[in-house]
């Protein structure tokens, strides 16, 4: 995989490419969840019982199925040792796709957003 076109989370050694296949789907947070809980060896009920919540549902944010909640990114961050920041941008990038998939003007909406958010940050 050429780098120039991937994103490598800090740590974790684990890539994915932004571009230039067909169809290609980014890894959504609760695969990286899965992907980490893996290769650190960890099982569905230790990250369960770290998050005070069952089984069946880290299962279910694992594939997708579900959402994680923004309190539980920390105690994930500290488990897996993944910075909180990483989850964040993962968690909140899900959260926007939520709501401009599948508008029409979704990319514009975005674009817009993102020169506002630009802006502000020079004020």
């Amino acid at each position: 995989m050429n780098c120039a076109d991937c994103y490598e989370f800090s740590e974790q050694n684990i890539k994915f490419d932004l571009e230039g296949q067909e169809g290609f789907e980014l890894m959504n947070l609760g695969q990286y969840i899965r992907a980490i809980r893996e290769q650190k060896g960890l099982l569905l009920r230790e990250v369960a019982a770290r998050l005070e919540i069952d089984t069946a549902m880290i299962s279910k944010i694992e594939r997708g199925e579900k959402t994680c909640k923004k309190e539980h990114l920390e105690k994930l961050s500290e488990l897996l040792d993944i910075p909180e920041k990483e989850l964040k941008s993962m968690w909140l990038a899900e959260r926007v796709l939520q709501i401009v998939k599948g508008e029409d003007h979704g990319l514009v909406a975005l674009d817009l957003a993102k020169k506002e958010l630009e802006h502000g940050r020079r004020k």
